[in-house]
């Protein structure tokens, strides 16, 4: 019997400013069943969301201070991220 359970998960804490940047940009940080997004409570804006770096704060999906989202990107170098003034987001995925 094989077990096919992912040994490891990616997590971390991104600075978002008011440039677009990837989420982290390691390539070999995969996640096969997605990555969760949470805004931190303390937040004074939204944090826009994209899947390249053109992503605006007038084109990105907004997430809100101590909301979360799942996307299910196979690695996190696939999501952008951008904000109208520094904020800060955590994500955690496997």
């Amino acid at each position: 019997m094989s077990n096919s359970m992912q040994k490891t998960f990616i997590h971390g804490q991104k600075a978002v400013t008011t440039s677009a940047a990837a989420l982290d940009s390691t390539p070999d940080r995969s996640c096969e069943n997605g990555i969760r997004l949470i805004a931190d409570p303390s937040n004074s804006a939204a944090i826009f969301i994209g899947n390249s770096s053109a992503v605006t704060t007038s084109t990105g999906f907004p997430l809100y201070a101590g909301r979360e989202i799942v996307l299910p990107v196979p690695t996190s170098d696939l999501i952008f991220v951008i904000a109208a003034s520094s904020q800060t987001l955590y994500y955690i995925g496997c």
